[in-house]
């Protein structure tokens, strides 16, 4: 199963993050901070061996919404 999780970087959205990936879930994750991102992403990846995908993305902007649901949808 794959789950997307917005603002994966820290606070509620990393414990999200935690928590499906215990379980095994691949994560598609989007914050602001790229450099956050990759630290977040390569725990999770070596940690739980889960696929990971991420990108930064600004939601409070249309376009980079729609950006990082084609790229989703492209690489799942």
């Amino acid at each position: 199963m794959n789950v997307i999780i917005t603002g994966a970087s820290k606070g509620i959205g990393l414990a999200i993050a935690k928590k499906f990936a215990l379980k095994g879930f691949d994560l598609a994750l989007c914050s602001r901070s790229i450099e956050e991102l990759e630290i977040v992403a390569n725990q999770l990846k070596k940690e739980y061996s889960i696929n990971v995908i991420y990108k930064a993305v600004d939601l409070s902007k249309k376009n980079e919404a729609i950006d990082f649901g084609n790229f989703v949808l492209s690489l799942w």
